[in-house]
């Protein structure tokens, strides 16, 4: 799937986060209805506009995702070294990590 002819970025809308086409549903929007309890039927009724084809690419975009937020806490020392964080200074809760090499 071709998830650029569904999902758009444009920093003037909705802070610049991956929305749907040309509307303002944003990914993270379909992603929560759908975690809410929401059917793919339930989400097309309320939003005319959308189709399944932009359900099934913002479940794509979220599955192809590679980065994750972890917590600092979560790492060893060695964990840190391995993705280059090792000098992070503890005030900072969250590391934006790219976790292909890592595993708990």
């Amino acid at each position: 799937m071709d998830i650029a002819k569904h999902i758009t970025i444009d920093p003037a809308r909705r802070s610049g986060k991956p929305c749907i086409r040309d509307t303002r549903i944003t990914v993270y929007d379909v992603l929560d209805y759908l975690a809410s309890g929401m059917s793919q039927t339930d989400i097309l009724a309320d939003f005319p506009e959308l189709n399944e084809a932009d359900i099934h690419a913002c479940l794509t975009l979220a599955a192809d995702r590679k980065r994750r937020v972890v917590r600092l806490e979560d790492f060893t020392d060695n964990d840190m070294a391995l993705i280059g964080a090792s000098n992070m200074s503890p005030e900072y809760d969250y590391l934006n990590a790219e976790l292909d090499d890592w595993h708990p």
